[in-house]
């Protein structure tokens, strides 16, 4: 019932999406703080996907360990969280160094005119 080709990941899933749709998000902190976080999400994906880093993201973390256990779920919940906060972090910073150096690009162009 928990694997992917089977129907708990569908229904929730679909009660996600049906929930969020129902939803009045207009003006909320909420949609602000997704508004923020929505540029990075592609970098996001780019990082933990990149084949070097999914090798090491679950060798570290060690998922398979817990397993069996009933800690499965929230231990791959938090590590889910972990892996997002950490990539958005890696994600901004990226951003503001490409900002950064843009500026002093366009700086320097400028002052060469």
């Amino acid at each position: 019932l928990s694997s992917s080709q089977k129907g708990l990941p569908l229904l929730s899933s679909a009660a996600l999406l049906i929930w969020f749709k129902g939803q009045n998000w207009q003006g909320s902190k909420l949609a602000k703080g997704f508004a923020h976080i929505a540029p990075f999400v592609f970098g996001v994906y780019l990082i933990h996907e990149n084949i070097y880093v999914r090798h090491f993201i679950w060798d570290k973390l060690d998922v398979y360990s817990v397993w069996d256990s009933f800690l499965f779920f929230p231990y791959v919940l938090a590590v889910c969280i972990l892996i997002f906060i950490v990539s958005v972090i890696i994600d901004s910073g990226r951003f503001f160094l490409f900002k950064s150096c843009g500026k002093i690009i366009n700086k320097e162009k400028h002052n060469d005119v």
